[in-house]
This record gives C-alpha cells, structure tokens and sequence, in this order.
C-alpha cells in the first residue's frame, strides 16, 4: 500500500514537472517521464500479498479400488494353527477334525446364592393317637415284661420299642366303674368280670 501511495505521489510530480517542460519543449513528448516512471515500477513488482484463507471443503472422492482378499482364518480345531487336520485334534475321538471339536472343557462355577424360601408344604397325616399324660392313667400292667396302660378314656395301650401304641382293645364301660384292670380282663363296682376274647370284651357275670 506505501508503494502505491509513493507511486502515486510520484506520478503527479511527474506530470507537474512534464507540464513545466511542455511549455518549453512544445515539440517534445512532455509524458514520456510518467511513461518511464510507470514502466520502472511495474518491473520492480508489488510485495507478496499475505495468503488467503482457506476454501471450501470439497466433495467426497470416488470409492478406491476393492483390496485383495486376505488369507483364510484359523480353525478353532487347529491347535497347532498349521491348517491340517491331526488326529490330536479330534478331541471327541469320533474320528472326524471338525468343529464339535471346538468345545472347551467344562468347568464349574462359584455356588450361587440361596434361593429364596418355597411355599409351606400341605398337612401330611394325622400319626397315631398318642397316649395320655400321666394324669389320665387310670391302670397299669405288666405282663411278661411288656407294659400296658389303659387310660381315662377307656383306650388300651401297649408300650413299644419308643412309643405307645392303641390296640383297639377300648373297654366298654367308663374306667371310673372299673375296680381292677389287666390287660385280659377287669372287675367292675358292681361285681361283673370282663374277659377279652381275642376280639371284643365279653361280660362273664361273676361267680
């Protein structure tokens, strides 16, 4: 830009001092300095201006050229990764390298945590009929090292390995009646002997 202010200043002193000459050389060629002054800066050349800033981006290129294949993978059978089927390598020994021979041993894992709690199970059977507290024997005995018991209630019972057992031998009278009992037969108040058949109580009156 100082250049060009230069050259401009310059140029007017030429064509005022062109103008002065003109008056005295009126066959001359008053312009012919401004000519020379205008050639001389053109051929020194203006300074490089700073550069400018960038374009656009342009449009995406064409697709290249498909690349060659590349070479085949390994096998998961090919433990030794040479490409050939060994008979090592058939694992499940069904005498074909294939891939069933790919699966891995099996391993076990860390124990999971516990479930949570299932629903509550249905009421299983009633169990036999217990014998009573002592409060409700009314008679005990003892034959041939086994114990029996006959309880308020009337029911016989006969002592087992752990736990009592009904024999369904039930007397037929209320044992607040009965003054004597054993495990065959009992006596009661008024004098009347019960004997047990084997299969029910039978009244054999009194003597």
């Amino acid at each position: 830009m100082k250049k060009v202010i230069i050259a401009a200043v310059a140029i007017v002193f030429l064509v005022s001092v062109n103008a002065v000459f003109a008056k005295s050389q009126p066959n001359g060629q008053p312009f012919q300095a401004i000519w020379d002054a205008i050639n001389e800066l053109r051929a020194q050349g203006g300074a490089t201006g700073p550069q400018g800033p960038a374009g656009p981006q342009g449009p995406t290129g064409a697709a290249g050229a498909a690349g060659i294949a590349g070479d085949d993978g390994i096998s998961c059978w090919d433990l030794d990764q040479d490409g050939v089927a060994d008979i090592a390598e058939d694992t499940n020994d069904d005498n074909v390298v294939n891939v069933l021979d790919c699966q891995g041993t099996g391993g076990t894992g860390a124990t999971g945590p516990t479930g949570p709690q299932g629903p509550a199970g249905s009421t299983g059977p009633m169990g036999p009929r217990g014998i009573s507290g002592a409060g409700n024997i009314a008679f005990i005995d003892d034959e041939a090292n086994i114990l029996y018991a006959l309880t308020t209630n009337g029911i016989v019972w006969e002592r087992g390995t752990s736990t009592w057992n009904d024999l369904n031998r039930t007397v037929p009278t209320s044992t607040s009646h009965i003054v004597q009992w054993e495990i065959t037969g009992f006596l009661n108040e008024l004098g009347d002997i019960w004997n047990w058949d084997g299969a029910a109580w039978n009244n054999v009156s009194h003597p």
